[in-house]
């Protein structure tokens, strides 16, 4: 997961990009003790230095299963995390959002 961000966050194109939909809708489960908040807190610095080069992106998570929530709540409230990022259950409101936000 945390290569898959750096070589996104490395492509000359992410200067553009203004949202992300981390669309989980799919996964019905996830072992959470493979994410330590150790993890969590690497993930979100990452996208905090990330954030020097493009301070526009807002992130929108959509996932209804318990896990998946928890690790996104947890990325949510580390203090190394840059970006606006909020859950939904649902593509359409986390779609609403970001249009609400541009």
């Amino acid at each position: 997961m945390l290569l898959s961000m750096q070589q996104s966050e490395a492509d000359a194109r992410f200067d553009s990009l203004r949202y992300v939909i981390n669309d989980f809708l799919g996964i019905d489960g996830v072992l959470i003790e493979q994410f330590p908040p150790e993890l969590i807190d690497e993930i979100a610095a990452t996208d905090m230095a990330a954030f020097t080069t493009n301070p526009n992106i807002r992130i929108a998570v959509v996932a209804v299963d318990p896990d998946v929530l928890a690790l996104a709540q947890s990325y949510i409230d580390s203090e190394l995390r840059a970006y606006p990022t909020r859950l939904f259950n649902t593509l359409a409101d986390a779609r609403a959002w970001l249009e609400l936000e541009y």
